[in-house]
């Protein structure tokens, strides 16, 4: 019976393969560089974004209580307009 190969194992060998000869190949080191700073760039935006995030969460918290604060002024006042108007109607 013949063993199924697993496609990720072939993949695997091939890759490392092509790194061995890219690192002889004095262009297989600048594509060894430029996916080394693709890399880079793609986790710093990552975490950039997760930052973004981050912030628009602390911007809504903010946000929200303010609300609370301005309702809680107005139902005060609103709580004072209606006992200064029933002591005059007294």
């Amino acid at each position: 019976m013949a063993e199924i190969e697993d496609s990720t194992e072939s993949l695997h060998e091939k890759i490392h393969e092509e790194a061995h000869h890219a690192e002889n190949d004095p262009k297989g080191k600048w594509i060894l560089f430029v996916a080394l700073f693709t890399a880079l760039v793609s986790v710093l935006a990552a975490i950039t974004g997760m930052l973004s995030g981050h912030h628009e969460n602390e911007a809504l918290i903010s946000q929200m209580k303010a609300s609370d604060q301005w309702a809680f002024y107005q139902a005060k006042g609103i709580k004072a307009e209606i006992v200064s108007s029933t002591a005059k109607i007294k």
